[in-house]
C-alpha cells in the first residue's frame, strides 16, 4: 500500500498535488483506496472507509471513487492505495479463512433468562461448540449487573442446524440473565466496518491474514516466483512468534460449584 496525505476532495473525489507525474491519466484504476485516518484525529468519517479508484486524471491529481465515502474527504487526510494485485472481495474470504484456521476464540452469550421451575433452555444455534463456563446475574440493575459464576450443569449437543440444551441439575432463581462463555470460530467478516474479535491482537490477527494472503497468490503463480516463496516463509514464521507471544485469555469453568443461592449462604471458615 502507497501511504500519502489528501490536499483535498468530495465525497467522491480524493485530490494530493504532492504526488506530481507520479501517475498517468486512468493509472491505479481498480485499486482500492483507504481513507486511514481523519486529518482532526477524533476517527471521524470518513476515517476507515474504503472505496475504489474509478478514474485519475494527472493534471488535477484527482482520484474518483466509487462508491461515495459517506463525508468529504478533506486536507490532511491519510490514506491508502492498494493495487489490485487481489481484489478486496477475494481478500475478505482469505482474512475469514485465516481467522477460522486459527482456531476457536471464547465468545459469550446473554440471551438466555431464566424462568420460574425451569432446568432445560435451548441454546442459540450459533452456539454448538464446547461452553467453557456459565454465570448467572445477582443484580438486574442496568449499569450495576453483576454475575457469579454457578456449576451444576451440562450441554447437550444436537444435529447440524438444530438448538442445542443448556440443563442444569436444579432449577434457577427466575428472571436472571444467564452468562455463557463459550469456544467457537471467528464470526464470519462481510462488511468493511466488520470488527475483529479483541481477543486477537491485532499485531497476530494481521500477520495470520497475510500469511493466508501469501499463500492464495503462490497457487495462483504456481509457485513459479522465488521471491514471493522467501517472503511466504518469512510470513509464516512471524505467525509462529506471533503465536507464542500472544495468548488468549479465557474465563474457566470455576473449580468449585457456587451454590445457587449464593445470595443467602453463610460461609464459615475452614478449621
Amino acid at each position: 500500500m502507497e501511504i500519502s496525505t489528501a490536499t483535498g476532495g468530495s465525497t467522491s473525489t480524493l485530490i494530493d498535488t504532492k504526488l506530481g507525474e507520479k501517475y498517468g491519466d486512468g493509472d491505479t484504476v481498480g485499486s482500492t483506496i483507504f481513507i486511514i485516518r481523519d486529518a482532526g484525529g477524533l476517527g471521524a468519517a470518513p476515517e476507515a472507509e474504503v472505496s475504489y479508484i474509478t478514474d485519475y486524471v494527472s493534471s488535477t491529481n484527482t482520484f474518483s471513487v466509487s462508491p461515495s465515502y459517506s463525508a468529504a474527504v478533506g486536507a490532511g487526510d491519510r490514506f491508502g492505495i492498494a493495487k489490485n494485485i487481489i481484489d478486496i472481495e477475494t481478500m475478505k474470504e482469505i482474512t475469514n479463512d485465516a481467522l477460522q484456521a486459527f482456531g476457536t476464540i471464547q465468545l459469550t452469550d446473554t440471551s438466555i433468562t431464566t424462568v420460574t421451575d425451569q432446568t432445560e433452555y435451548s441454546l442459540p444455534v450459533l452456539l454448538k461448540h464446547r461452553i467453557d463456563s456459565v454465570q448467572i446475574s445477582t443484580n438486574s440493575t442496568t449499569g450495576n449487573r453483576e454475575f457469579n459464576d454457578i456449576g451444576g450443569w451440562y450441554q447437550i449437543n444436537s444435529a447440524a442446524g438444530s438448538v442445542g440444551m443448556l440443563v442444569f441439575n436444579e432449577s434457577l432463581p427466575a428472571g436472571e440473565t444467564l452468562k455463557i462463555f463459550y469456544s467457537a470460530e471467528h464470526p464470519k467478516l462481510n462488511a468493511m466496518t466488520d470488527v475483529i474479535a479483541e481477543v486477537i491482537s491485532s499485531e497476530l490477527a494481521c500477520k495470520l491474514i497475510v500469511d493466508r494472503a501469501y499463500q492464495y497468490q503462490i497457487r495462483r503463480t504456481n509457485g513459479t516466483d522465488p521471491f514471493l516463496l522467501q517472503t511466504s516463509n518469512k510470513a509464516m514464521q512471524d505467525v509462529m512468534e506471533a503465536r507464542n507471544r500472544f495468548s488468549q485469555p479465557k474465563h474457566k469453568r470455576p473449580k468449585y460449584l457456587t451454590p445457587y443461592n449464593f445470595r443467602d449462604t453463610d460461609f464459615e471458615d475452614d478449621d
